[in-house]
């Protein structure tokens, strides 16, 4: 893998000295940055792998207003990761021919469950994918964002469709 398809923050191992880290960049002489827990080092592009974290499962509960008409999902989220994409066929691929009435309302339901199960499970990192349309699906997740004390860092990705987001 060529440092340049790394992404600031992927997890990574330096796999001469098997430690875990966090890629941060690439210096001027083409060296990667990675920060481990206490030390930021520069690390040869053929001495890193990518890292997956083991995908822990979670039971997320759905709690609906009764003075409104909502959505019930017809499955329930059963495990979260560090991503979640919010295109609505990604969230809800068995209702394309049946839409929720006010898809960018669903949306940002799913995003407000999807952050609380991450800052319950302590994730350091997640990524909100929003995709590069009019922006106002970015714009609503970025005011959704303000609301959580446990938001660090709020940064959008170079091709603009996704929030990267550090937790304190």
């Amino acid at each position: 893998m060529n440092l340049s398809d790394y992404w600031v923050g992927d997890l990574v191992i330096i796999i001469s000295k098997n430690l875990r880290g966090r890629f941060e960049g690439i210096d001027q002489d083409g060296m990667a940055k990675v920060r481990t827990t206490d030390l930021l080092l520069r690390i040869p592009e053929n001495d890193l792998q990518p890292y997956e974290e083991p995908v822990e499962q979670v039971e997320v509960k759905l709690v609906e207003d009764e003075g409104r008409a909502s959505f019930s999902p017809l499955k329930p989220i059963e495990s979260i990761q560090h991503v979640i994409d919010l295109h609505y066929e990604k969230l809800a691929p068995e209702r394309m021919n049946n839409p929720h009435p006010h898809i960018i309302e669903f949306q940002l339901e799913k995003c407000k469950e999807y952050i609380e199960a991450a800052i319950q499970k302590k994730f350091p990192f997640i990524r909100i994918i929003h995709g590069r349309g009019q922006g106002k699906l970015k714009a609503a997740v970025e005011a959704l964002l303000k609301n959580y004390p446990e938001v660090n860092l709020v940064a959008s990705t170079p091709d603009l469709g996704a929030l990267e987001i550090w937790m304190r």
